[in-house]
């Protein structure tokens, strides 16, 4: 398989298409591209990577959109002309998304001093 290949076909998957209408759009065997998806350890590396990547790409537009998600709820929590109803659905929507962040934090510490602490213990 050339590499032009390769690409083409993890974009085609990247796009959504199943095994086989990627292979039927880029004119190859199902079986191959199959094949390839569970047993070319260089494509599968070439796969994961660019699903890593599509991944940390879709999470970074997530972060600018959460924090004009972010403003929008407190536009409508703090704006005295918005019906209650709408305010306090706003202002819940705000704690709910602190609590969650706060949690991750919190997690992704605990995380990483048990990870320290696994690696700087002696190991018999």
């Amino acid at each position: 398989m050339s590499v032009r290949l390769r690409d083409q076909a993890i974009a085609a998957l990247l796009r959504g298409r199943t095994v086989k209408e990627a292979a039927e759009e880029l004119g190859i065997g199902y079986t191959t591209l199959k094949s390839w998806t569970r047993n070319n350890e260089l494509f599968r590396a070439a796969y994961e990577e660019a699903k890593r990547l599509l991944l940390d790409e879709t999470v970074n537009q997530l972060r600018t959109a959460g924090g004009e998600g972010v403003a929008a709820l407190r536009d409508v929590a703090n704006n005295s002309a918005n019906p209650p109803a709408a305010r306090a659905s706003a202002a819940r929507g705000l704690l709910e998304v602190l609590l969650r962040a706060v949690e991750t934090q919190d997690l992704a510490a605990r995380l990483e001093k048990l990870e320290r602490d696994y690696n700087n213990e002696p190991r018999l």
